[in-house]
């Protein structure tokens, strides 16, 4: 029986906060981790900092693992709390290690992916008003960014050249769709008095992605930057009326 007191609002709100800060060491490692698995270049040296950061992300971890092993006995859900102990047993040596997924080029936590589970589970025990749908929407954000960032490698190892915004736009779009199924190719999005047209859009993160390709110095030069920016920026303005909080410029 479901305790009538327990605030699972309350309880969300503790658990993401300890997800947020996870997701946040994630980023900051990741860098690090895939220079070194593509190259030797001492400044991406594993140093003090990433060791300070694997403990922080270490603490966090287990801070949310406990919030949850205390929901299931509050809730008196044992079988639950047994298959939480199951599968996290093959992670318990090193539940901060960071696993590759080499098919969109980022690192992910599977212990992270195991609690966040668990805490879609526990929430959907409530008969209150508790939205889950945005849970995991700054988890899906950051692996975006760290996908976009790894384009122009993969152009690399492709041996794509590029010529014009198209070739990235295929190459961005034909990954990111086996992740985000919900991404929209050339979308117009229009407020009152201006149509946006981003190269790509997301829905379910409320993310337009456009890429900007420069192929001169003339096109390099300050002017041309500096009026690049200000177009971005009235872009950036006008889509956060729409639909599109988040922008990304690439």
């Amino acid at each position: 029986m479901v305790k009538a007191h327990f605030d699972f609002k309350q309880f969300r709100k503790n658990v993401e906060k300890d997800f947020n800060e996870i997701r946040k060491n994630i980023h900051s490692l990741e860098l690090g981790l895939w220079n070194r698995m593509h190259s030797d270049n001492e400044a991406y040296y594993r140093d003090e900092e990433d060791e300070l950061t694997e403990l922080a992300m270490e603490a966090w971890l287990e801070a949310a693992e406990l919030k949850l092993r205390f929901a299931y006995e509050y809730l008196y859900l044992p079988d639950l709390r047994k298959k939480l102990d199951l599968e996290l047993l093959p992670h318990k040596e090193d539940i901060k290690k960071l696993d590759f997924y080499p098919a969109i080029n980022v690192f992910y936590s599977r212990v992270l992916e195991i609690l966040h589970k668990h805490l879609e589970a526990i929430l959907s025990q409530t008969l209150m008003d508790v939205s889950i749908e945005d849970t995991g929407m700054v988890s899906n954000q950051l692996m975006l960014m760290q996908i976009i960032k790894r384009i122009s490698k993969l152009l690399t190892d492709l041996k794509i050249v590029p010529h014009n915004e198209r070739v990235i736009h295929d190459l961005a779009y034909n990954i990111l769709v086996h992740v985000f199924p919900d991404i929209i190719s050339d979308n117009s999005i229009s407020n009152a008095t201006k149509i946006y047209k981003p190269v790509l859009g997301i829905r379910s993160l409320k993310t337009a992605i456009e890429f900007k390709f420069v192929d001169s110095k003339t096109e390099s030069g300050m002017g041309s930057q500096l009026e690049e920016y200000s177009r971005m920026y009235t872009d950036m303005m006008g889509l956060r009326i729409g639909k599109y909080s988040m922008q990304l410029y690439i």
